[in-house]
């Protein structure tokens, strides 16, 4: 008896991750921790390519929701997995927006340039270069 109470105080959740562009965030990362220590994960998946996920079913209580992706804001929300009345399904569905992160910095090209000299041998230079232009030698 014991058993079937565990099983059925299990709760799935599952939902899309869509951009702020109206877009699928295909291959967003989404990790579930709890919120009392959020080091230790309990489920973790890769948002599909419509934009949905669905991770594992847990016991009801609070969650913390991370969902990651290059170029856009991490997300992170606190869930609450419960149902919601007596012979309920016990799924939760919970639906996300990620928002662009314009402060993400642009890709970086490096170049590599050969010169030799006969009394010191070869040196090699390098010069990175991003698409609004170089990147001072000093940072």
């Amino acid at each position: 008896m014991g058993g079937g109470t565990i099983a059925s105080g299990q709760i799935a959740l599952s939902g899309t991750v869509m951009t702020d562009s109206g877009e699928p965030a295909a291959f967003a990362n989404v990790i579930l921790t709890p919120v009392a220590d959020t080091t230790r994960v309990l489920d973790a998946g890769l948002v599909d390519m419509t934009g949905h996920y669905a991770l594992k079913k847990q016991r009801q209580g609070r969650y913390l929701v991370t969902i990651s992706l290059v170029g856009y804001r991490t997300l992170r929300e606190e869930v609450l997995l419960r149902t919601a009345s007596v012979g309920a399904g016990t799924d939760v569905v919970c639906d996300f927006v990620l928002i662009a992160d314009v402060e993400q910095i642009e890709g970086v090209v490096c170049e590599a340039a050969m010169s030799f000299s006969s009394s010191i041998g070869r040196s090699i230079r390098f010069r990175a270069k991003t698409a609004s232009g170089p990147i001072p030698p000093s940072i």
